[in-house]
């Protein structure tokens, strides 16, 4: 008898709690927010602030798939001015080489012509730094 009497006592850590939390926004959703928002003038200069934000609103086609979580930390690293050498390893594919030779050239150079009035870009051959270039151009026009 005590064995089925301790069986019916519940622990509260056990017990299931009842959570109010604000429903999630689909995907969707989020995306027709962020549409809205560059609509303006306003929105899209707030983006274009952060290297991420210029991608976004200047450079979507190259946004095919949802960000990584690594994402965001890559694009803070390389939009940091105070450093004064990165150097990035990641999988074939990640999105170094768009985001370092095609964004953050473009967004340095249209944002901050400031501080950066020269930039030169650098690959292992001609041939390479010739597409780098096309590149940045071919997002120009």
């Amino acid at each position: 008898m005590e064995s089925s009497s301790a069986s019916n006592i519940q622990s509260p850590i056990l017990q299931p709690t009842p959570s109010i939390q604000p429903p999630n926004p689909s995907e969707l959703e989020l995306w027709e927010a962020f549409d809205r928002l560059i609509d303006t003038k306003e929105g899209r200069d707030q983006f274009r602030g952060t290297l991420t934000g210029f991608k976004l609103v200047t450079l979507p086609h190259y946004h095919s798939l949802e960000p990584a979580d690594f994402h965001a930390e890559m694009d803070d690293l390389l939009g940091d001015h105070t450093l004064r050498f990165l150097s990035i390893i990641g999988f074939r594919g990640c999105g170094k080489s768009s985001a370092g030779t095609v964004a953050l050239p473009l967004w340095l150079a249209l944002e901050f012509p400031d501080l950066f009035p020269f930039i030169v870009l650098i690959a292992e051959s001609r041939d390479a730094v010739i597409e780098l270039i096309a590149n940045v151009r071919h997002e120009l026009e």
